[in-house]
């Protein structure tokens, strides 16, 4: 069984191919999560940091990572329009899927674990 120092291993070099280039600075385990392995992690230097929000798939419970690609793809693409139309602050109030290496929004580890990553919302509540 991996470590906590494994996963953050693994969780930075994860969180790599959702950087767009720039470096990863800092990962830590984001405990809201009650599905999933989550991560915030911090990308970038000199004062142009930003944040993702990571996520290793359990796919013990969801045994089709790509048809839950698409289903929370389709998902976020269809509220973020409604919201669009509606006019507001979509950046808070819309979840939205980075794109990795190679153009896809879930990436796998070498280990086979499937991984997706969030643009990060600061100070942002879970409703419901």
């Amino acid at each position: 069984m991996a470590g906590r120092a494994d996963s953050i291993a693994v969780a930075a070099e994860m969180a790599g191919r959702y950087a767009a280039g720039e470096r990863v600075v800092g990962v830590e385990v984001f405990r809201r999560g009650h599905i999933h392995s989550s991560y915030r992690v911090t990308v970038g230097e000199g004062g142009t940091e930003r944040r993702i929000f990571l996520q290793k798939i359990n796919d013990g419970v969801f045994v089709d990572p790509d048809a839950l690609d698409r289903n929370i793809r389709s998902i976020t693409g269809h509220m973020r329009r409604v919201a669009e139309r509606r006019a507001g602050d979509t950046e808070r109030r819309m979840l939205e899927l980075l794109v990795g290496d190679g153009g896809a929004t879930i990436q796998r580890d070498p280990d086979g674990g499937w991984w997706r990553a969030y643009r990060f919302v600061e100070d942002a509540v879970p409703a419901g």
